[in-house]
């Protein structure tokens, strides 16, 4: 029975009961219960594959490398070096297990989708940016995972600070189906930024930058996302409409 059954209000639990969900956590992003059993049902210890198509991991990556033009070429449990600049580097690793999500909520990807309402919503909330700005940006993110074709996973995004002037932004995306195909095994794949937003945002040809430290730090989401939508649609109006959110 689940956590939210009208047990908890304090109605006795039945005599019959036989499984008793007390909480719900996330591994990689998926929801675990966790139950108490009384003993009445012994559960099943074997369960028989259904008839689901699957793919590998190795060639659901491979899938995702030709679906996104063979922009990102890396490997299984390897670490790539998208772009280096003085102001921004972006890494790529993949691994075969699945990622802690990050500091963010979990955005679902469903059907090959993501919801940009609830991108855009936590962006607003979280950072105080202009909702009516974001959706170009926002639109950006969603068009990489539908150019990838993965089809269903989860994303989340973490942002710490290295130092005064420089931050880290991580998207972990955890793929869960390529192409609408289980994977037989996890994969997770991290695009790590390092940003530093003042210099970044000034070596934009025809953007004129007046931000604060505190203004930089609260774009480098925003940044983030712009880049990788401008490797996917090769529009540099992007970033000053990431400016202007703020």
């Amino acid at each position: 029975m689940s956590y939210g059954w009208s047990g908890n209000l304090g109605f006795k639990m039945p005599k019959n009961w036989a499984f008793d969900q007390f909480v719900e956590y996330p591994i990689g992003g998926t929801p675990i219960d966790q139950v108490a059993a009384s003993g009445k049902d012994s559960g099943t210890k074997y369960f028989s594959p259904g008839t689901e198509n699957t793919i590998s991991v190795s060639d659901a990556l491979d899938n995702i490398r030709k679906n996104l033009g063979n922009k990102f070429a890396v490997d299984l449990n390897k670490t790539i070096t998208i772009s280096k600049g003085p102001a921004l580097k972006v890494t790529l690793t993949a691994t075969d297990s699945f990622s802690e999500v990050g500091s963010s909520p979990v955005f679902t990807i469903s059907n090959g989708e993501l919801n940009p309402a609830n991108i855009t919503n936590w962006l607003a909330n979280t950072y105080g940016l202009k909702p009516e700005k974001l959706d170009i940006v926002v639109n950006g993110a969603g068009t990489l995972v539908e150019s990838s074709k993965i089809t269903a996973g989860n994303i989340s995004v973490k942002v710490s600070a290295n130092s005064n002037d420089e931050y880290k932004l991580s998207f972990i995306c955890n793929v869960i189906k390529e192409e609408d195909k289980l994977l037989d095994n996890e994969l997770s794949l991290i695009i790590d930024m390092t940003i530093k937003p003042l210099p970044f945002l000034k070596g934009i040809p025809n953007l004129n930058v007046n931000l604060s430290a505190e203004d930089a730090g609260r774009t480098v989401v925003l940044i983030g996302i712009a880049a990788l939508a401008l490797v996917i649609t090769g529009n540099p109006e992007l970033f000053p409409v990431a400016i202007a959110a703020i």
